[in-house]
């Protein structure tokens, strides 16, 4: 997941209990972080002692949800699928991530067209 982030640590709350709920584990998340606060630096490092939750800095060039987004891409490693939140986001099923990685790896039936 790539979570663009400015001063949002009280909304953020919601998706980071529904990541760490999920059947699935095998997922990570990225937080893109403006020029937040003490407050929400604070929670936000709170949270990154699940290796699973990392944060980086927003890139001063471009700033911005958008610019963010693209600087959170450029750290998707190969064979990863990204999904875009933003801080208000949340899963509201623990098998949001296992029934999507299902139907992702699962092959697909394709009939040929004549």
């Amino acid at each position: 997941m790539v979570v663009p982030t400015l001063n949002s640590y009280k909304e953020l709350s919601k998706l980071v209990t529904s990541l760490k709920t999920q059947t699935y584990k095998e997922w990570r998340t990225i937080f893109i972080d403006g020029d937040s606060n003490i407050e929400h630096k604070l929670w936000i490092n709170s949270c990154c002692s699940d290796s699973r939750f990392s944060i980086i800095e927003e890139n001063n060039k471009a700033k911005g949800i958008y610019p963010s987004m693209s600087q959170g891409i450029e750290l998707i490693k190969d064979e990863e699928w990204v999904i875009f939140m933003g801080s208000d986001d949340w899963f509201n099923s623990p098998f949001a991530l296992e029934i999507m990685a299902q139907k992702i790896t699962s092959p697909c039936n394709v009939k040929e067209i004549k």
